[in-house]
């Protein structure tokens, strides 16, 4: 039999979840049941939880991937806002918990410091602690991208744009008619928004991770003696990088 408190707090409880749109409802409760919380006491926290005075602090994997999602799709703000209606992770959290590779961008044509940057930040200094050489096998493909151009702030530059034919614009935004040049450009078929980037990856024997080396825009009009060139060159900056030394041979 259910005392008239116990049949109260199971009223209130109803009436708590049919009124209010609970951010983690579900793990609100399973948590408190998992400590021997009683209903009163359940109750208690979904009442805080509607006033924002407890907010849950334990994520899942699924929690870190859903935030991870709608931050890469949706950027801070909108990952904020859902933080804040729905409980997911914050990016604070996300900084926290997760681990974010940071590419360096080929900006215009396919440079040096290319894949220079990206051995150094992506391969070398994330593999302090592996002393085991092992040799290393570099794989290529494609990926489609939306065809838009993008301003990377950081640069102050246009990306997205073709690699093979970037070298026939400037892609630096000092004023507008910068702006109004690369438009020309793009409308006259002189340069092209990338319909795909070829993203060259480092894969070590023995492990899953591919580390990426080299992520390029592309119109789809490279051929075999371009794809050539481009497996050379990494080859080439592998071994002057020293990760030949420290990872492997390719």
């Amino acid at each position: 039999m259910h005392s008239l408190t116990q049949l109260d707090d199971y009223h209130r409880l109803l009436m708590a979840i049919s009124q209010n749109d609970i951010p983690c409802l579900q793990q609100i409760i399973h948590i408190a049941l998992s400590h021997g919380s009683s209903v009163h006491e359940v109750v208690n926290k979904i009442e805080d939880a509607i006033e924002g005075i407890y907010r849950l602090r334990g994520y899942d994997a699924s929690d870190l991937d859903i935030a991870t999602l709608v931050y890469r799709f949706g950027g801070r703000q909108l990952l904020f806002a859902l933080n804040h209606k729905l409980g997911i992770p914050s990016l604070r959290t996300l900084q926290t918990r997760s681990a974010f590779t940071t590419i360096t961008p080929t900006i215009g044509p396919i440079r040096d410091q290319n894949f220079d940057d990206n051995i150094c930040n992506l391969i070398l200094n994330t593999r302090v602690s592996m002393t085991s050489p092992r040799s290393v096998s570099l794989m290529i493909d494609e990926m489609a991208i939306e065809e838009m151009a993008v301003h990377y702030s950081q640069y102050n530059k246009i990306g997205s744009l073709c690699w093979k034919h970037t070298n026939l614009v400037n892609p630096v935004l000092r004023t507008y008619d910068s702006a109004i040049r690369i438009a020309h450009k793009i409308h006259d078929g002189d340069v092209h928004l990338g319909k795909e980037v070829s993203v060259l990856g480092a894969a070590c024997f023995g492990e899953d991770e591919l580390y990426p080396i080299l992520v390029a825009p592309t119109c789809k009009t490279e051929d075999a003696t371009d794809m050539e060139g481009i497996l050379a060159r990494a080859i080439q900056h592998w071994s002057t990088s020293g990760a030949v030394t420290a990872v492997g041979p390719v």
